[in-house]
């Protein structure tokens, strides 16, 4: 079992985030919108990353995702969860939404999130978790942990 911790992101972590969600996502988002622009994707990256909400998943020492939580006080929305992809189907990306669901029940709170309706995998995974959709978009299957 691999010991996974997050860390909570910095500037130089730009750079490595961004890899990340183009090597997990991309295939998503050109799926759903279209070809991939790498000047645009990286600006709005740059602009989501700013928000200091993001937190590297480091597994036995090595950075292998991140996760983007966005906290208020009514819900817990779940905004990214990205693992490299040789490093997913290991349970990393389970413990996080498991530690994350534990925090929601801890303070009485719903845990939101939207996801590609592509993303078939991502999907299973939320279903089997208990997550149950609430609604959609032309993009997306929103869904409720609560």
């Amino acid at each position: 079992m691999k010991t996974v911790v997050l860390r909570k992101s910095c500037e130089a972590d730009l750079s490595l985030t961004f890899e990340i969600k183009k090597a997990a996502l991309k295939d998503y988002i050109v799926a759903t919108f279209g070809p991939w622009n790498e000047a645009w994707q990286l600006d709005e990256h740059r602009k989501d990353f700013s928000s200091g909400q993001f937190d590297v998943i480091v597994a036995d020492g090595i950075d292998v995702g991140y996760v983007w939580i966005k906290r208020t006080d009514s819900s817990l929305y779940l905004v990214d969860v990205c693992v490299l992809p040789k490093h997913q189907g290991s349970g990393i990306g389970t413990g996080i939404i498991e530690k994350l669901l534990s925090e929601a029940r801890t303070q009485h709170l719903p845990v939101e999130l939207g996801v590609f309706k592509s993303n078939h995998s991502a999907l299973k995974l939320y279903r089997r978790l208990g997550f149950k959709q609430i609604s959609e978009t032309p993009t997306h299957i929103l869904m409720k942990f609560a």
